[in-house]
């Protein structure tokens, strides 16, 4: 969230009134210091009131996925969680201690140290891979027919978009059907500095968060979406959906998890400005705002829910 951030909601839309009537605002996996900001912009009458009174839960485990800085040491990353927030310091701290399982399930083997958080993986699971056979054990029936439910239920994670970008387009050519590839059209905010920065520059920049300039899709893959376009519709950053039909302006898709799973949605192209690419410029990228799903990075998998993951 960075500085130039702003809040649409309306004070007389309906979403605004829920927000009022709220007692209660649970945030999930809410690690990083995005609140910074917000606690810098309040009206200065209303700071020693943070979230306008508001009861909010923070959910989260620091032992998982810390924020992401580019570059950062220890200490920057440390510096970049809740921690460091304006409002840490009237937050109250309250921690799960008792471990429940699941009614019916059996404990897993744990280490032999009393580390009850560990889990210890069976030989049997790691496997040395090469990619297309990682994409097979993963997906088995990639290229003949496959069942839609393992291509939503399933995926192959990565520490990296890099590798994400190298499986999925491996993964997309592997998948029964014609391929249709959309470019993007990039170019320089500033248009100053156009002519030092050509368009074929400005194809190969891949920050994260941004769809790539080329994009491979074919229908019956599963994409997933990088921007917030419509809470109502379902459209919201990190919803899975299944391509139903390509088209040249726009990609019919079906949401594939949540309560709105099965309703039909077209995605256009929109423009996007990513932030921090540690660019001297600002660039601007139009393109259908998603990436194929057959890998995602392990950042962009918490909350999500699979039956099947490679690593």
């Amino acid at each position: 969230m960075p500085s130039t951030s702003t809040c649409d909601v309306s004070v007389q839309s309906d979403l605004a009134k829920l927000i009022q009537k709220a007692k209660l605002i649970i945030w999930d996996e809410a690690l990083d210091r995005s609140f910074r900001d917000i606690m810098k912009a309040v009206n200065p009458q209303f700071e020693n009131i943070p979230f306008g009174n508001k009861v909010i839960l923070f959910g989260g485990d620091f032992r998982q996925i810390l924020p992401v800085v580019k570059k950062g040491n220890r200490a920057q990353i440390v510096n970049a969680t809740i921690k460091r927030s304006e409002f840490w310091k009237k937050t109250r701290i309250l921690k799960l201690k008792k471990k429940h399982e699941r009614e019916g399930k059996k404990k897993k083997n744990t280490n032999d140290q009393g580390l009850d958080d560990l889990i210890e993986l069976p030989d049997k699971l790691i496997n040395h891979f090469d990619k297309e056979t990682l994409i097979k054990k993963v997906y088995p029936a990639i290229t003949t027919k496959p069942d839609p439910d393992n291509l939503i239920n399933s995926a192959i994670l990565c520490p990296t978009n890099d590798e994400v970008d190298k499986i999925n387009e491996i993964a997309t050519i592997l998948l029964l059907g014609e391929t249709k590839e959309y470019l993007s059209s990039d170019s320089i905010v500033n248009d100053a500095n156009t002519a030092i920065y050509p368009t074929e520059f400005l194809n190969t920049i891949n920050p994260p968060g941004v769809p790539p300039h080329r994009l491979l899709l074919k229908v019956g893959q599963p994409i997933i979406l990088l921007r917030n376009i419509s809470s109502n519709m379902g459209l919201c950053n990190g919803t899975r959906l299944i391509v139903k039909s390509l088209h040249k302006y726009i990609i019919h898709a079906e949401i594939a998890i949540g309560n709105l799973k099965g309703k039909s949605v077209h995605i256009p192209k929109v423009p996007l400005i990513p932030s921090d690419t540690g660019l001297p410029f600002e660039f601007k990228r139009n393109q259908f705002p998603i990436r194929p799903a057959f890998a995602i990075t392990i950042n962009k998998s918490q909350g999500q829910t699979l039956k099947k993951v490679g690593i």
